[in-house]
């Protein structure tokens, strides 16, 4: 998995294969949207991250423009504040 993101004040980290740490609360004033790109086994996930969005709001918007076969697991803070930490998983089938 390989990811970016636009944004100046909001950091993506990576913390292992599949996970990410997202840092920062998102600037409040830019020409441009900001947005996070992901690369999950070849296919390109953007997702818009709106000014101002915190760490947990970010993380929710990725978790859902995820390909259909995957998900991710959201490692939450103790306030809405904290940083995130996300990791992306194959859906197993039953």
């Amino acid at each position: 998995m390989t990811f970016s993101c636009t944004d100046p004040h909001q950091r993506l980290i990576r913390v292992a294969k599949n996970t990410l740490r997202i840092e920062g609360q998102a600037a409040t004033r830019l020409v441009y949207p900001s947005e996070a790109m992901l690369n999950v086994d070849g296919q390109t996930v953007r997702v818009e991250i709106p000014a101002g969005a915190r760490p947990l709001e970010t993380a929710r918007r990725i978790r859902a423009a995820l390909p259909r076969a995957y998900t991710a697991i959201l490692a939450l803070p103790l306030c809405d504040a904290d940083d995130v930490t996300l990791t992306v998983v194959r859906r197993v089938r039953a």
